[in-house]
């Protein structure tokens, strides 16, 4: 299990496939067959039936009728696309090795922003600011301008493994060490 996701009483998980609980998680459907690569992102839109879905080898995939047909993809020559988040059913984002991919048509074409770091997670709070920790020590990168410039900034935790922000001025990290 890799990805988890909660949108009222309906839980999203993904991993080798993507399972779907409409109560809280007492009962579970599969909504995946046969996808080649493990899945380690989702992001949903529930009441537009709309998922999208990145992992390995730069697997992307996407539905519009809640995983009965799904169309798939890979993004440019993409290893391990590790944390996702559409801002709307157009503009998203995805971390990379070696940088941090933004799609403005729902993920047919993805423009990479190359910075040689191994990204773990990000989180926007608007289309304008957004934030990309690292698996590597000590780094986290922000944006103010939609993920063209990224701006290198000192993190305390030793590895961004958890990501979120309440408003531009006040966010939290989680790292893989307890804090």
């Amino acid at each position: 299990l890799y990805s988890l996701n909660k949108v009222n009483n309906t839980i999203w998980t993904a991993g080798e496939n993507i399972f779907k609980s409409s109560d809280d998680g007492v009962n579970w459907e599969r909504i995946t067959v046969g996808f080649y690569e493990d899945i380690y992102t989702l992001a949903i839109f529930p009441t537009l039936n709309t998922i999208y879905a990145a992992g390995e080898s730069g697997f992307f995939a996407r539905t519009t009728n809640n995983g009965t047909n799904w169309t798939e993809n890979t993004v440019n020559n993409s290893l391990f696309l590790s944390s996702m988040q559409f801002l709307n059913l157009n503009t998203g984002y995805v971390t990379d090795i070696g940088g941090i991919l933004k799609t403005t048509n729902g993920g047919i074409n993805w423009i990479i922003n190359s910075i040689n770091e191994q990204f773990e997670k990000l989180f926007f709070i608007d289309e304008n600011t957004g934030w990309a920790t690292c698996f590597g020590p000590n780094s986290i990168y922000k944006t103010t301008n939609g993920g063209v410039n990224w701006n290198y900034q000192l993190l305390s935790a030793s590895l961004g493994f958890g990501l979120y922000f309440q408003n531009a001025n006040t966010g939290f990290v989680g790292d893989g060490f307890g804090s």
